[in-house]
């Protein structure tokens, strides 16, 4: 969801973007952290790499300023982290991203993606309740623990990635190369399967993959609000009692499939993935962007006979139509029926 902008920053749900073409300093950063509004008492502070750092202790120190307590481990990949706000036992996570324009998003104490948080509701109805003594602790890395949490022997797959940090916490689990190529994003939260016997396999349907494990087990699977409509039907087909459930904030934690990649690839590496690929029907998500008034537009969401369109704002004067289909061609056509929807034309 998108809120607005205020200042050098536009904001999401659970995370706030610099402005292109604004100006942003360590004092700007301590200043965003002593007004900052939580329902907590303890937060966890992650930055990505070394080039935000500077960012991360100015808002720790903010944050202290404010009345937290506050936990600061080292630079820590963004999996890890969410994973580690749990364990921490932080009431919140606050983690600055690298890159040219500062992000900053917000997590809650299971490591999750808080919902409904303006952040620029300096007032918000989140009551904050403080330590008398506000205190800033540091960490050291958090990755061997993430590690002891997999809790898997070595695996055999051949891993690609761009950052090398990344690469090398994947091949603390994949330390032996195989047929099996495991195709890393730089921030390790996106992953692509390949395999000279079964081609490409992307995210969602390795998702849709593990989903499948679990529901021919019996157990009922948690899913983002935002995933492609197949698993319900595949549940169906399946029988049983088991079915999926959507956006359940606590079973998403606890099954951790959908949101941590590391360990969904150990999952899946451990069984049969090219009979997994053919037991799943094919189905296919086409996501665009597009310009469009819609200052009072809401969120929206339309099943069709042949598919479904879900339709978010995303920014100032911009739309994001994701289109879910059983087939590629289907899919480019919703996203072509919705570029102007009805309720957003001039």
């Amino acid at each position: 969801m998108y809120y607005g902008e205020k200042g050098i920053f536009s904001y999401r749900e659970n995370y706030c973007e610099q402005l292109d073409g604004t100006e942003c300093t360590s004092k700007t950063v301590a200043e965003f952290g002593e007004k900052l509004n939580l329902n907590a008492k303890t937060v966890a502070v992650g930055y990505e790499d070394g080039s935000v750092k500077h960012y991360a202790y100015a808002l720790a120190a903010g944050l202290s300023e404010n009345g937290y307590g506050v936990f600061l481990p080292d630079d820590t990949p963004l999996a890890v982290f969410m994973h580690c706000v749990n364990i921490l036992r932080a009431d919140c996570g606050i983690f600055i991203h690298s890159g040219k324009l500062l992000k900053i998003s917000l997590w809650d104490g299971m490591g999750m993606p808080v919902e409904n948080f303006d952040f620029r509701n300096e007032e918000c109805a989140l009551t904050p309740s403080r330590f008398n003594a506000p205190s800033i602790t540091s960490f050291p890395s958090l990755e061997q623990i993430y590690l002891n949490t997999l809790r898997c022997p070595p695996l055999k797959a051949t891993v690609s990635c761009a950052n090398r940090r990344i690469r090398r916490l994947w091949e603390m689990i994949f330390p032996h190369e195989g047929d099996i190529i495991l195709q890393v994003s730089a921030d390790g939260m996106n992953v692509t399967v390949y395999s000279e016997n079964f081609g490409f396999i992307n995210k969602d349907r390795l998702i849709m993959m593990y989903a499948y494990i679990l529901l021919k087990k019996g157990e009922n699977v948690a899913l983002p609000e935002d995933f492609h409509f197949i698993a319900e039907e595949i549940a169906e087909k399946l029988g049983g009692n088991s079915k999926v459930i959507r956006n359940d904030r606590e079973l998403l934690r606890e099954q951790r499939f959908t949101y941590d990649m590391l360990y969904l690839a150990s999952q899946l590496v451990c069984n049969n993935i090219q009979k997994l690929n053919e037991d799943i029907p094919q189905f296919y998500t086409a996501k665009r962007e597009i310009s469009a008034e819609c200052e009072n537009f809401g969120d929206d969401t339309v099943r069709q006979e042949n598919g479904r369109i879900c339709i978010k704002r995303s920014g100032k004067n911009r739309l994001t139509l994701i289109a879910e289909a059983y087939d590629t061609e289907t899919a480019s056509e919703l996203c072509n029926n919705y570029q102007f929807p009805p309720n957003v034309r001039n």
